[in-house]
């Protein structure tokens, strides 16, 4: 592992990062207009920012084991390993 895959890395991490305020936001927004309106749709919404929280969490941690272990992590279910869709 180089230098220069490590500052790869931190550059990854740092974007994703970045989103997690604006898909927080969204989930908070969604809540409160599921809420006022009774519309379920909105729940819709905070069910899908909440796939995305967890998808870009899930993508920070797949960039660690990729560039530290140089591969992901495998075993059944039950294992606490990152899962494939």
């Amino acid at each position: 592992m180089t230098d220069e895959m490590i500052k790869e890395l931190i550059a990854r991490i740092h974007l994703e990062l970045e989103e997690i305020p604006r898909v927080l936001r969204r989930m908070h927004d969604d809540r409160a207009r599921a809420r006022s309106s009774r519309d379920d749709l909105y729940l819709d919404g905070v069910a899908l920012n909440v796939h995305g929280f967890y998808m870009g969490i899930e993508r920070i941690l797949t960039r660690i084991a990729e560039t530290i272990d140089g591969k992901l992590p495998h075993g059944g279910a039950g294992t606490g390993t990152v899962h494939n869709e």
